[in-house]
């Protein structure tokens, strides 16, 4: 039913775009000496770092119990439960945490090179643009692989939604048998990416643009099977789906601790109460502080609500989050902006409990 011209472009493309024998074995050879350096790494975790390391796991432990998040407690819903799900498949499937890891960003470069190829003139390109990923020096950075956090799965989440998205890009106006493939996946990867970390609108101009253009293109050229607005059903599809695994967390959430939300920082309280602070214009402004101890001062005055968290945001808790900030002269014993929601949680649970 394609135009004779149609099947024979395709045909030349499938010819062209064939990756060579020697190019997956090389691909393979390097990635078995990747493993192998990586092999010289070790995963630790630090019992402290209750906001971390020790939050993660533990998460990790109720979702293999059947329990979803367990018990609710103030460090239940503070970050996305994906990284914890990812623990929990590395158990169950034999694993170490740490090689997991490994394989899942070998795999983000593979697909984004896959992704990529019908770009690429040569076979040969395809190999060095895998080795440069495969090898790329931040997948040996200690703390960042070598801890238990997030961290170790984010950059590999991140290029596989790329590399979905350029797939998505290039077969979304052709006559390709896959492409509902890729927009499965990055629907997937968006959920896994979204459930992560909490800063993910980062990722969304850049896949703003992608989206904008393949339907231009597709709109411009008018060839494609089904109409130019496939591409939108393509992308549209990949989002919805996206958007239902992240209300299905929501919707857990709302049903065992009353949150619809999948972390406790997208709620509209904490959104409140924090936007109301930093909205304070301080008289002497301090790098890195969004909320000083005069502009505190000055609220309790004018807060009840807030002058009740002064013992606590004054005190121990205020004190030791204060300790825990990288210190300079100009903000010396100031809650430092990464640091200032913990404590003004922290201060507030104290309220609650005593």
């Amino acid at each position: 039913s394609y135009p004779s011209t149609y099947r024979f472009e395709m045909r030349k493309s499938r010819i062209d775009n064939k990756i060579p024998l020697y190019i997956w074995l090389l691909m393979g050879l390097f990635t078995v000496i990747k493993i192998w350096l990586a092999a010289g790494q070790s995963l630790s975790a630090r019992e402290a770092a209750v906001h971390d390391d020790r939050l993660f796991l533990s998460l990790a432990q109720n979702l293999l119990e059947g329990k979803w998040l367990g018990a609710y407690d103030q460090f239940t819903l503070i970050k996305g439960p994906f990284y914890s799900i990812w623990i929990a498949i590395a158990f169950i499937s034999g694993f170490p945490l740490l090689l997991s890891q490994h394989l899942l960003y070998i795999g983000a470069s593979l697909i984004f090179c896959i992704s990529i190829r019908p770009l690429l003139s040569k076979p040969i390109y395809m190999l060095g643009l895998f080795t440069v990923l495969l090898f790329n020096p931040m997948t040996y950075t200690d703390e960042t692989m070598t801890r238990v956090i997030r961290d170790g799965i984010y950059p590999a989440l991140t290029l596989l939604i790329f590399s979905c998205a350029v797939g998505l890009l290039i077969l979304a106006n052709k006559y390709a048998k896959w492409v509902w493939l890729w927009s499965v996946s990055l629907g997937l990867f968006l959920a896994a990416f979204w459930l992560t970390r909490e800063e993910g609108i980062w990722l969304l101009p850049s896949i703003g643009i992608i989206v904008l253009f393949s339907v231009y293109r597709s709109w411009k050229s008018r060839k494609l099977e089904g109409g130019w607005l496939k591409p939108l059903y393509l992308w549209g599809s990949a989002f919805i789906l996206a958007f239902v695994l992240v209300s299905f967390v929501s919707l857990l959430n709302l049903q065992l601790y009353g949150l619809y939300a999948k972390t406790e920082f997208d709620a509209r309280p904490f959104k409140s109460a924090y936007g109301a602070l930093s909205r304070v214009k301080p008289k002497e402004t301090l790098p890195k502080v969004p909320v000083s101890k005069q502009t505190r001062r000055e609220i309790y005055q004018i807060s009840p609500a807030f002058s009740e968290l002064e013992p606590y945001l004054e005190g121990e808790i205020g004190e030791m989050w204060a300790q825990l900030g990288e210190k300079e002269e100009a903000n010396k014993d100031e809650i430092l902006g990464g640091w200032f929601m913990w404590a003004l949680r922290d201060a507030v649970n104290s309220c609650l409990l005593y």
